[in-house]
């Protein structure tokens, strides 16, 4: 954010000033728009820019909120406009050489519908809130099945399962905050399942897999180029779906 003179009047107004990365190899910039001439379609993409304050100052060397997250294990604080009390993030679609600027919720880095700051629902086999991070409101849930059996099935998972994530701990500590209630749906936050969170962004950035396992059941975390998927394991089957993508069973976050 910067302070902006508007006229020679000496108006000044706040704007965001961003600079596109023309210096990574995999910058859109580079791959997409410098080849744009002897390519067969349009490039296009979209990225979320958002602002947080880091009100804890536990971040002060970097501006970058995934890596605060994920390598401090701090969560700045979302900025909310003071007057109209809306998120101050906003989704920047490129096509070719034209720009798009709409508002949009909080995406937690990494994956393009999971929130940082709300509940999010995950249903097996299907995208964090459906596909889209506005459904975020409603209650953070993971439906895996009816059986009456899986909370006590979770809980004995938690406790024994092998493996964890990257340097975020074990699957207690992964796991750690995410409750069931009625044996069908399972809550869970930024807020009460920080490691999750962490381990979440970390997969992304560095496009690798971990798998928890405990007996025949197993939960694993695969993540590739822009996104992260889940895959759940249970009594030996196998279910897939992406869970995140920097936007199993498995499926898309």
């Amino acid at each position: 954010m910067q302070k902006i003179k508007e006229d020679t009047a000496g108006s000044y107004d706040w704007a965001y000033v961003v600079q596109l990365d023309s210096s990574s190899k995999n910058s859109f910039l580079r791959t997409q728009i410098s080849q744009c001439n002897s390519m067969k379609y349009l490039p296009h993409t979209t990225t979320t820019l958002a602002m947080y304050a880091d009100v804890d100052n536990c971040c002060e060397e970097t501006k970058d909120y995934g890596t605060c997250v994920s390598k401090h294990g701090c969560f700045p604080q979302p900025v909310v406009h003071p007057w109209t009390k809306e998120e101050m993030s906003f989704k920047l679609s490129v096509a070719g050489s034209h720009f798009m600027w709409r508002p949009s919720l909080f995406v937690l880095p990494g994956t393009s519908y999971t929130s940082p700051t709300r509940v999010n629902v995950l249903i097996l086999g299907k995208d964090v809130n459906g596909g889209n991070i506005a459904n975020s409101e409603a209650m953070s849930l993971l439906e895996i099945s009816n059986s009456a059996n899986l909370p006590t099935e979770f809980e004995k998972f938690k406790s024994s399962a092998s493996g964890k994530c990257l340097n975020f701990g074990g699957a207690s500590t992964i796991l750690k905050g995410i409750t069931s209630t009625d044996g069908k749906k399972f809550s869970f936050s930024c807020k009460t399942s920080p490691a999750l969170c962490q381990c979440l962004v970390a997969i992304a950035e560095a496009t690798t897999t971990i798998t928890l396992v405990s007996g025949e059941n197993s939960l694993s975390l695969i993540g590739k180029v822009d996104e992260v998927s889940y895959e759940i394991k249970r009594d030996g089957i196998q279910r897939r779906r992406r869970m995140l993508q920097v936007g199993a069973s498995s499926g898309d976050s």
